[in-house]
């Protein structure tokens, strides 16, 4: 006999797993990939051009125009539109997050801030392969430079900013000024107990050098402006960038201290000097380390570490030591060593010699801040022509003229 009444079989089926990760893990992991792609920036310059990279979205790279429109689209949210005014009862909350590839407003806000005031005389005309139609992906952010050379000692040595107050005008001529000890105090072995103890009296001088500003413009129509790919903006830039760097190096190794120049290395008085063998490259390195040996001796400043030097060659040089040794040259010789194309080549009677510099690096301080560059929008509102431009200062001192000594007589190499 059969129940009246039977209990609805119930089926019960596994749980359904949501599809794709919870949105919280998702946007957690989607930041991490984003701050690590934007961390693949240039050190210095936030909008250095760079490779494109490949995203889930396409193809996307920083731009300095989209930070500033980040920016602005998030001051227009907060302030609100006409169309869209701004409700503070019932706030919806925060948007949501933007998609991969797209900036954050902190990151616009730090590029733009790591940037200074940037701000965007070529025509269409003078650049017209700038202006293409379209590019393929990365191609877009490419572009042949200018045969120039750059700089190698923005970094080589202790460098302070220059600030306000640290300038001396009274001459008409910008000027930085530092003391200097040329005698200074001495120690000596008491001979015998309540014996007189010895005493030298210091004697000071100043090391002074003017501050020499390195600038450099172009004016590019509107048009080409508006329209070029790459950005005409990103392609001067990073010219100008580069020329100042090699323009930096030559005021640091040979700046006259006239004509706007600062002091170089070369110019300062009283360095010490030795006359360079380049019969062979063994030759060439023994002259070094005699120099190095007189910045360590009674004649120099005296600081005995090789660690401490830093040695500074022409291009060339170093290429014919490398291609006359069998060893690594730079671990031959003391301390660090650096080429520039700052270092002169037309030295000498001849005007075909380089020099060789060696340098207690602790001894030799550079004042001035990063190039800043800025583009002014305004400069030819008549004509609708804007102005990229790019400036900075700097000034070099020795502390002690004894710990800079140079080689001479490096007569041209042949072959190189």
């Amino acid at each position: 006999m059969s129940p009246r009444y039977e209990p609805p079989i119930v089926t019960v089926n596994p749980p359904v797993k949501p599809e794709g990760e919870p949105a919280d893990v998702a946007y957690a992991d989607d930041a991490g990939r984003r701050h690590a792609w934007r961390g693949k920036g240039h050190l210095y310059d936030p909008y250095y051009p760079q490779v494109a990279h490949q995203v889930p979205d396409g193809t996307v790279t920083v731009s300095w125009l989209r930070d500033l429109l980040v920016v602005a689209e998030s001051q227009q949210r907060v302030q609100g539109t006409l169309s869209e005014p701004l409700y503070r009862v019932n706030d919806p909350g925060p948007e949501n997050p933007p998609p991969f590839g797209w900036p954050t407003l902190d990151e616009a806000k730090e590029r733009l801030a790591r940037l200074g005031k940037l701000q965007r005389d070529l025509s269409a005309a003078g650049a017209n392969d700038l202006l293409r139609p379209s590019a393929p992906g990365y191609l877009i952010k490419t572009w042949g430079r200018a045969a120039v050379a750059t700089g190698t000692l923005f970094d080589v040595f202790e460098r302070q900013p220059l600030e306000r107050g640290m300038v001396d005008t009274v001459s008409n001529v910008p000027t930085v000024k530092i003391p200097r000890l040329t005698v200074g105090p001495a120690t000596a072995v008491q001979t015998a107990e309540n014996a007189a103890v010895t005493e030298v009296d210091a004697q000071s001088t100043s090391a002074s050098a003017p501050v020499a500003t390195i600038a450099g413009q172009e004016d590019v129509s509107r048009q080409l402006f508006e329209f070029s790919q790459p950005a005409i903006d990103e392609v001067v830039v990073d010219a100008l960038a580069r020329d100042f760097g090699a323009k930096f190096d030559s005021q640091l190794i040979n700046g006259s201290a006239a004509g706007g120049q600062t002091r170089g290395l070369l110019q300062v008085a009283s360095i010490l000097s030795v006359t360079g063998d380049v019969s062979t490259a063994q030759a060439f390195v023994a002259s070094i380390w005699k120099a190095a040996s007189q910045l360590a001796g009674a004649s120099g400043f005296g600081d005995p570490n090789p660690a401490d030097y830093v040695v500074i060659l022409a291009p060339r040089r170093l290429a014919w030591l490398q291609g006359n040794l069998s060893y690594p040259a730079t671990q031959l010789l003391p301390g660090r060593v650096v080429t520039s194309g700052g270092v002169p080549l037309s030295l000498g009677a001849s005007t075909n010699e380089d020099v060789a510099l060696v340098v207690q690096r602790d001894n030799v301080l550079v004042l001035g801040n990063s190039p800043q560059f800025r583009v002014f929008e305004q400069i030819g509102s008549s004509t609708q022509t804007v102005r990229i431009s790019g400036w900075g200062s700097m000034a070099l001192l020795v502390r002690n003229p004894t710990s800079v000594a140079k080689v001479t007589g490096l007569t041209a190499p042949t072959g190189f």
